[in-house]
Parts: C-alpha cells; sequence; structure tokens
C-alpha cells in the first residue's frame, strides 16, 4: 500500500484524486453521507482521518495533504469505519478490540 486513498470516477473509468492521507496502510474508508464530498478513512497508523474534496482541489498527488479532521484513542491499527450516512456519526473498529464512536 502507498498509504493514499485513490478516488475514481466509475463512470469515466479513471482515478481523478489521489489523497497522500497516512503514514501506514489504509486499511478502511467510508463517506459520511450519500452522496457526499466528505470522506473518512482509516489506517495502520492508528488514526481515523476526515478528509473534504472540496479542501483538496488542486493539491498534488506527491504532497501529503492535510485531513479536515484527526480522531485519536485507537492503540493499534484501525480495520473498519462506518457512517450512518447522516453526517454526524463514525464508528470505528481496531486491531485493539475496542470500538469509538
Amino acid at each position: 500500500s502507498d498509504a493514499a486513498l485513490h478516488v475514481f470516477d466509475v463512470d469515466a473509468g479513471k482515478r481523478i484524486l489521489r489523497i497522500q492521507a497516512h503514514t501506514h496502510d489504509v486499511n478502511t474508508v467510508c463517506f459520511l453521507e450519500d452522496n457526499s464530498q466528505v470522506i473518512v478513512s482509516g489506517s495502520d497508523d492508528h488514526t481515523v482521518k476526515v478528509w473534504d474534496r472540496r479542501e483538496l482541489q488542486g493539491t498534488r498527488d506527491d504532497q501529503m495533504q492535510r485531513a479536515s479532521g484527526e480522531l485519536q484513542g485507537h492503540v493499534q491499527g484501525v480495520t473498519h469505519v462506518s457512517s450512518r450516512l447522516d453526517g454526524r456519526f463514525v464508528i470505528s473498529n481496531s486491531k485493539d478490540q475496542t470500538i469509538k464512536l
């Protein structure tokens, strides 16, 4: 893994955005809402990060981007993130056997 998020336009069949997101493997990704510009990612670097695609326009692929938010608290890699698609809540699960809301 390159520790990045890759956003694809399925209809065009091409990558439209590469987010240099984490320092270790990215294990899980979800949208915060249906048709959302906000992406949530979880990684082996123990963090959950929130990304607003509107803030990332024009950034270079090779530079580390700054997340809109970073949620810490897991002491091992994050294995799953999920949203209720309501734009308010995200739940994460980790290899440390904990769940964070």
